[in-house]
């Protein structure tokens, strides 16, 4: 560093001390870091390596502190080497923080041994603790004890150092403290030579794609206890989530701090996968390509919160959860919600769920009376109800459930009906509702009795079988009473039988649900169209995104619809946590529920857990200083987690202020180097430059299921690492 840049910067603080005033231009444009030790040289890496121009101050105080400046919205970036806990996202919400999660890369751990070894290929998750736990000092010395179909053959481990963030790694997966004390320490080049030169090693070392090519040595396989089948270090099966010896290299970033200068310069080269190189350059593992794609989507705004870690957050249910959940409303969903509710009893038999299915507005009558906790909606409410609700002083949360949605499928023969931007190529709701409505039975025969403007041609109808819910979508449109459907129809209940006859039949005509029309399609049924619809703002297309956002007129969206002093209640977001888990999605298939695809279930869980915080806390709830949590980890370990110093790192000609420490602390590109500086009094930071029917007869049910043998809860995934 430069003795002129280190005078002029001391000097710009005892300005500031002197007079209290801090220069203007550093302020305004600093972009403050704060966290993982770790992470820190990967971020200045890729700033130089992107020649970003960006005024960085990076303060290293383990990500603990990092992420609760961050949540608290005293930093603008939070490194960590760990993904953000539950409290800590907690904390965010609670101070209203939006951020963004950047995956920079990977630390992974991997096994090897002997290119001789062919017995040892893949070790449970039970093996690989007992073999390296402190138990095993003195005792496990031969690989038979390990597993009987395994030869007796001597045993010799291998071992990083235990300030490494490898053995950090290796350690949260392993039972107990620390490690067996018999083993070898060294370093990764070390462990990969005395493993190849002894038959009966095992090495631990820090994970790199270039390990895969290296015939000195196997690399060993961990079986995934989920999916019983073996897995080998690398970038995919680490973010899939079936290898879990490796730890993330996060960024997260305040959704706020976007606008400051270089950030958005930032934010893009670190989704660009240029950047893969820069993050294998400093011994780590790279994101894979999709992981980018994600990264880009957070960069550019279209996501954010926890992108990749939301399994490290999730609720936990209760096993001994209790009470009643009581639910109204309107009964297009009843029958998904009825399934959910059975299973929910079944593996939770001290909770119950019941049903009062009268309807919409009976519905909300109860949920403001506080009769009921949960409404299935699929309108929202009028001026008058809210009022109710308001006088009684009930607040309510909104979360989207699925959409349903029925396709009329036309000859692609009869122009008439062929969408093609006119609008008599399409029905008006009031049509269909002619077409097919009971009143019609026998009197509409003819496409020139539904309008003019089609031909005399003879109308053929295809139907289901009476009492099909969907039928009623037909008539979401319509006026009271809502009618029921003509019988006057051909009659068969197989939906692709139905598009198959309607191709071969000029004038005919077919509904089916949206589900089955997706069916029909990957079939290749030939000669078929579906036909839009015209509720009086135009034809509209029966496509996903049109019955999703509501376009589309004959579908219904369904909205469950919450009372805050019922989201208060365990049982209830007990309730709604299985409701949306991902173990519930073939439910939905078979139930016919649109608009929430598998991978997007995270999402809704994760909008559930905020209205839970926002509701325990209150909008306007401060929370109170936490404590630092406390690691389970060795003691060598809890380095990892470091004092607050100052990361060094040479400005580029740019640099404004640049504080001067007593005490500083090289980061060197050794990944694994834990920080070993003493902590100063006060941390200082360097800048570097640069409408529907009502089911109206549906009674209180009840589920009350026999109780299995054992009721297991759903795991809560802890935040492991720093």
């Amino acid at each position: 560093m430069r003795d002129s840049q280190r005078v002029a910067g001391l000097m710009l603080i005892l300005l500031a001390l002197i007079t209290g005033i801090v220069p203007t231009l550093a302020q305004d444009d600093l972009v403050t870091v704060r966290g993982s030790a770790i992470v820190a040289p990967v971020l200045e890496a890729l700033v130089e390596a992107g020649e970003i121009e960006i005024n960085l101050a990076i303060e290293t105080t383990g990500s603990s502190r990092g992420l609760a400046s961050l949540c608290d919205g005293t930093v603008d970036i939070a490194l960590a080497s760990r993904p953000i806990s539950i409290d800590e996202d907690a904390n965010c919400i609670s101070n209203d923080v939006s951020y963004g999660e950047i995956l920079l890369g990977h630390s992974i751990v991997a096994l090897i041994v002997h290119p001789d070894n062919t017995f040892a290929t893949c070790l449970s998750g039970e093996e690989v603790s007992r073999l390296f736990a402190p138990s095993a000092t003195g005792q496990l010395n031969n690989w038979q004890q390990l597993a009987e179909d395994f030869p007796e053959e001597d045993l010799s481990v291998y071992l990083p150092d235990v300030n490494s963030l490898t053995a950090f790694i290796l350690d949260e997966y392993v039972a107990g403290a620390g490690f067996r004390s018999d083993a070898t320490v060294n370093d990764d080049a070390s462990i990969i030579s005395a493993v190849a030169e002894n038959l009966g090693a095992v090495g631990v070392v820090a994970y790199s794609p270039a390990l895969d090519e290296n015939t000195d040595v196997n690399i060993v396989q961990v079986e995934d206890s989920e999916t019983g089948s073996c897995w080998s270090p690398a970038a995919e099966n680490v973010e899939d989530g079936l290898y879990n010896l490796a730890a993330p290299l996060f960024a997260y970033f305040n959704e706020t701090s976007r606008e400051k200068a270089g950030m958005s310069e930032l934010l893009t080269y670190l989704s660009d996968e240029a950047a893969a190189e820069v993050v294998s350059g400093m011994g780590f593992v790279a994101p894979t390509t999709q992981a980018y794609d994600s990264n880009r989507a957070v960069a550019t705004g279209e996501s954010e919160g926890r992108t990749f870690s939301q399994d490290a957050v999730e609720f936990e249910i209760p096993a001994d959860i209790a009470g009643t959940v009581l639910i109204g409303g309107s009964g297009e969903a009843f029958p998904f919600m009825r399934t959910i509710a059975d299973n929910f009893a079944t593996e939770y038999p001290t909770a119950t769920v019941e049903f009062d299915i009268l309807g919409v507005d009976a519905g909300y009558r109860s949920l403001c009376n506080n009769e009921v906790d949960i409404v299935l909606a699929h309108t929202p409410m009028t001026a008058e109800q809210a009022e109710n609700c308001e006088v009684q002083g009930i607040n309510t949360q909104s979360f989207y459930l699925g959409s349903q949605a029925v396709v009329l499928v036309a000859n692609a023969s009869d122009d008439f009906l062929v969408p093609e931007g006119e609008a008599a190529a399409c029905l008006t709701t009031e049509a269909v509702r002619t077409i097919w409505a009971s009143e019609s039975t026998d009197t509409i025969i003819q496409w020139s009795q539904v309008d003019e403007r089609y031909p005399e041609l003879d109308m053929t109808l295809f139907g289901p079988t009476a009492g099909q819910i969907y039928s009623d979508l037909l008539f979401i449109g319509s006026e009271a009473p809502i009618p029921t459907v003509r019988l006057d129809t051909e009659i068969t209940n197989d939906a692709l039988y139905r598009a198959a006859a309607t191709a071969n039949v000029s004038g005919a005509l077919t509904y089916m649900r949206y589900e089955d029309y997706e069916r029909v399609l990957q079939n290749e049924q030939q000669n078929i169209v579906a036909v839009w619809i015209d509720a009086g703002e135009g034809c509209v297309e029966p496509t996903l995104e049109n019955i999703v956002n509501g376009d589309y007129p004959l579908a219904i969206s369904t909205q469950l619809v919450v009372s805050e002093p019922a989201l208060l209640r365990p049982e209830v977001q007990s309730f709604l946590w299985y409701l949306m888990s991902d173990d519930n999605y073939v439910f939905r298939e078979s139930n016919n529920l649109l608009g929430i695809a598998f991978g997007g279930l995270a999402d809704v869980r994760a909008a559930l857990r905020r209205a839970f915080v926002l509701v325990e806390q209150g909008d306007e709830a401060t929370p109170e200083a936490t404590a630092e949590p406390v690691s389970e980890s060795t003691p060598e370990a809890e380095v990892i987690d470091e004092p607050e110093t100052t990361v060094d790192v040479e400005p580029t000609e740019e640099a404004t202020v640049e504080p001067v420490s007593e005490a500083t602390h090289e980061v060197t590109d050794e990944p694994m180097a834990a920080v070993d500086a003493e902590p100063t009094e006060e941390a200082t930071v360097e800048p570097i430059s640069e409408a529907t029917p009502e089911v109206t007869n549906e009674p209180m049910v009840a589920v009350d299921a026999e109780p299995t043998e054992e009721a297991t809860a759903e795991p809560e995934a802890t935040a492991e690492g720093e």
